[in-house]
């Protein structure tokens, strides 16, 4: 598995995730509507200091996961699922896999447990109500890098090395 440089998880970013969830719970809120927002918003924060961009509800085909993260090239970079803490999150995640769900990195979570499915295959299991492990979760995530986004990477910084870049990159900002 190639990884890029590891992402500051920022403690601020946990503090006010556990907060969301802590005040969602006093309200007797427990449906994945309004819980998935507490998880989005630290992605997003974590994402943004990784150079990724969340995309909600991004449709890719035949499925639409509830986030989609892209680099400044467009690229698809990762994935994240939120489920219902009451759904069956091994069922869940089965049924999303036969949907042709992108085992490439992704994130399957329901506030309380994290699957992360890296290659094709489950990397890291992850308790969220433990502060270490949600964090050792997000950046195995944000530092994954697949094998051919690698190798495009590589070229892009060959390239910009030896000031070749094609012109519509330059026009692009990158």
């Amino acid at each position: 598995m190639l990884m890029s440089a590891a992402p500051a998880v920022k403690p601020k970013n946990l503090t006010e995730y556990y907060a969301a969830l802590e005040a969602y719970e006093k309200q007797g809120i427990t449906h994945e509507g309004a819980l998935r927002s507490a998880f989005q918003n630290l992605l997003a924060e974590t994402g943004r200091r990784t150079g990724w961009t969340l995309i909600p509800e991004l449709v890719l085909g035949s499925i639409q996961p509830d986030g989609t993260f892209r680099d400044e090239y467009f690229l698809n970079r990762g994935y994240w699922e939120a489920k219902d803490t009451n759904d069956n999150l091994e069922a869940e995640i089965r049924k999303k896999i036969a949907k042709g769900y992108p085992l490439t990195n992704i994130i399957f979570e329901d506030t309380q447990r994290a699957y992360l499915y890296q290659n094709g295959q489950v990397a890291m299991q992850a308790d969220l109500t433990k502060r270490a492990q949600l964090t050792n979760l997000l950046i195995t995530f944000f530092s994954y890098t697949e094998p051919a986004h690698e190798d495009f990477s590589s070229a892009v910084e060959d390239f910009k090395q030896r000031g070749a870049l094609p012109e519509d990159f330059h026009a692009s900002g990158v």
